[in-house]
């Protein structure tokens, strides 16, 4: 059985992993409105990092990926 929060790291990353390849192509075609996708990326995760080092979260992690900023 899977767990709310192991639910919620799923849902979380698949987003970024749809953010981040958007970014990607934009920036290789050179769009200059590709910083949005950007702020979708990285302000997610410090919000994340913030939260789990307030709070203390102990995170089990089972992902096969690992992003890094």
């Amino acid at each position: 059985m899977v767990s709310v929060w192991d639910l919620e790291v799923i849902y979380f990353e698949a987003a970024l992993l749809f953010w981040t390849v958007l970014l990607a192509i934009l920036t290789a075609c050179g769009v200059a409105s590709a910083y949005v996708c950007m702020l979708l990326v990285v302000f997610p995760l410090i919000i994340r990092q913030l939260a789990v080092d307030y709070l203390n979260i102990k995170m089990q992690r089972r992902c096969i990926a690992v992003i890094a900023v």
